[in-house]
Formats: C-alpha cells, structure tokens, sequence
C-alpha cells in the first residue's frame, strides 16, 4: 500500500477533553485482511493558576498571606531559607521572616504532572523600637521629666496624650518636659511611617502638693498647750 498524501492531523492529532481525565488512544491500521493497531495513555491534567496575592509592606516581621488556591496540591517556599510558615500548605496562613527588606514568597501548586508557581513580594520594614520606661508615673506637683528610649534607624517621632490638658516643652524630642493639671492622663510617643506607626504609652498622674500650716510660733507658761493647726489644701 502506498500512502501518497501524509497529513499530519493524521498522524500527529490534536485531542481536547473537557475534564481531567486518563484517556486510552487507539492507532489501528487496516490493510484489507491485516489489521494491527496500538494503544497509548494520555493523562490530562488541568494547568494550575495560583495566585500568591497583593504585593506588600509590613512593619513587623510576621505577615499573613493570602494566596487564592486553583486546582491540586500547594505550599508556600521563600526566598529566605529561614522564613517559617505556620501552616506551610494553606494558601493564606502567616509567615515569620529572619531578615528585614524585600522578601519573595511562592505559592506552587502541583496537579499531577503539572507544577506552576506564582510569587508576592513583601517588604519587611526596619522599624525603631519604642520604649518608655515606667507604665506609670504619680508626680506631686503639675511637671515632670519624660524620657523615651529608641533603638534602630529612626525618623523624629511626637509626644501627645489623650487630653488637651498636657503639655509638653519639646514635643519631638526623646526628652521633655511635661505640664498638666491636677488629674490622670494618658501620654504617647510614637513614630509614625505614613503606612505604620511605632508606640508605646504612659499612664501620668498629677497630684496637687497639699499645702501644710502648723499655725503660729507661740511661748506659753504652762505645762500644757492647745496648738491650733490650720487644714491643709
């Protein structure tokens, strides 16, 4: 037999199923009385298209992910070997980097033998670390000394409290004096980053000195004396 027009939509076909399936191909071919035909296993499997999320920045080096799963198996993988997942196979779960800047995490989703991969880029700020010694100052009189301890790389950061009563004499800087009148207020220094902000609080209570008046300097002859005192304010 002589074939004199090979087409290759026969000998090389296209074939599209509309699920993912195994499908056995049959090749046969008949030559009058001989006949012979063979068979071959396609797989298909439907191409996964993860989606690792939004590009971002945080000010902490913990982040929660949100990757959109498709189809198959997934986990997370970082560009930073250190990095731990809390659930490594949960498209969206939290993360704890070991190293500030940018930092590529992959979502890679395995459906049989077909494996893609998509990546989100977050940037790990190295924000200062805020800290205001005492939680709590009493203070008998109406000023005080305030002072707030800042490590790492820094912009100037602000004094303010929760009350138009306070004061303060140098309001970005990490030493200042304080004003108020006679009460309990909240008082804050924080840095702010535009997209985040450092803070650490104390809680300032102003009393009023009480005025003390023991009366008069007296001589009495007698064993004996009645000292009138005044009350104190």
């Amino acid at each position: 037999m002589c074939i004199r027009d090979r087409s290759d939509t026969i000998y090389n076909p296209t074939a599209t199923v509309a699920t993912e399936q195994p499908v056995i191909f049959t090749y046969s071919i008949d030559m009058q009385v001989c006949q012979t035909a063979d068979n071959v296993r396609i797989d298909y499997f439907e191409i996964p298209t993860p989606n690792a999320g939004q590009d971002d920045t945080t000010c902490v080096l913990t982040y929660n992910l949100q990757a959109t799963a498709s189809v198959g198996a997934g986990h997370w993988e970082s560009s930073d070997a250190g990095a731990t997942f809390s659930a490594v196979n949960n498209p969206q779960t939290s993360v704890t980097s070991t190293i500030f800047g940018d930092v590529e995490f992959y979502w890679i989703e395995t459906n049989g033998n077909c494996t893609v991969a998509d990546t989100v880029n977050i940037f790990f700020r190295n924000v200062a670390q805020v800290d205001i010694p005492a939680d709590t100052i009493e203070v008998c009189g109406f000023t005080d000394t305030l002072n707030v301890n800042i490590s790492g790389t820094y912009t100037p950061g602000m004094w303010s409290s929760n009350s138009g009563a306070v004061s303060f004499t140098h309001v970005n800087d990490t030493v200042t004096e304080v004003n108020a009148s006679a009460g309990c207020y909240w008082v804050y220094y924080t840095i702010d980053y535009n997209f985040c902000q450092v803070r650490d609080s104390v809680y300032l209570c102003m009393y009023t000195i009480p005025l003390a008046d023991a009366g008069q300097n007296d001589t009495v002859c007698a064993v004996s004396y009645t000292h009138l005192t005044l009350p104190t304010s």
